[in-house]
């Protein structure tokens, strides 16, 4: 795996839980959600992937990811975006930043994770 699979990796972990899944059921999507979506789901995306080369030839990705979750009420999105961040915190990501707003009757939390992912 390289960072521009790493939303494949992403899915399998989270659609594989079923504390997430009891919530979203499969409504888990990379980059945009199928139209007419309802709500709670949650979209994945690759907002960065910045390679590193060392010296010694290791190549590194600092990959960046957004989950964004969407929801009819505030307390439900919360508890979407409280899963993802054990189950990505538990994978070697870190939380760098989140933003929130409400638009068209739903609540929105977007959390930006980071990781460096070895390549050789």
């Amino acid at each position: 795996m390289t960072g521009i699979s790493v939303i494949s990796y992403l899915y399998d972990k989270l659609k594989n839980n079923s504390d997430l899944t009891a919530i979203v059921g499969d409504r888990i999507f990379p980059i945009v959600a199928e139209e007419n979506t309802l709500y709670p789901y949650l979209i994945m995306k690759i907002e960065s992937i910045l390679p590193a080369y060392t010296k010694d030839g290791r190549i590194y990705d600092a990959i960046t990811v957004s989950l964004t979750a969407y929801a009819k009420d505030y307390i439900k999105v919360t508890q979407i975006q409280e899963i993802c961040r054990d189950i990505l915190e538990s994978s070697s990501f870190r939380l760098d930043s989140m933003n929130e707003d409400f638009n068209n009757d739903a609540y929105r939390q977007q959390v930006n994770y980071l990781t460096n992912y070895k390549i050789n």
